[in-house]
């Protein structure tokens, strides 16, 4: 099994789009980088200082149930997720917008499995 990192992008969260997307997707990476202490990250890193990585797209239940099957995981909030309502008025609220799972070769089947019903984020 190659080392993959599965960032999960909230489908749920309002007023998400691609860019947002983008952006949390970089915020989630960093998140991974700072706190997963896997020995299998040199190995995934290969040599170019990082590995092959798939975005999902999944809602906070999907996310925090990830979190809970593996030590390998963790969660991503944004203080200061930016999102307009219906009026078109600017809020600023703090969000989980997503969330991260590093897969490599003693990564639990059931976590596996999961991300494999997950769409990929577009």
């Amino acid at each position: 099994m190659k080392p993959t990192l599965y960032i999960i992008i909230r489908s749920d969260v309002p007023d998400m789009n691609p860019g947002k997307g983008m952006a949390q997707a970089s915020h989630v990476t960093n998140d991974f980088m700072a706190n997963c202490s896997s020995p299998y990250i040199r190995e995934w890193m290969e040599d170019r200082n990082f590995g092959t990585v798939l975005v999902l797209s999944g809602t906070i239940d999907d996310i925090i149930a990830i979190t809970g099957m593996d030590s390998d995981t963790g969660i991503t909030i944004d203080d200061t997720y930016p999102w307009r309502n219906w009026y078109g008025k600017l809020h600023l609220t703090k969000e989980i917008t997503g969330g991260w799972a590093f897969v490599h070769h003693e990564s639990t089947k059931a976590l596996t499995d999961y991300l494999q019903t997950l769409t990929l984020h577009e």
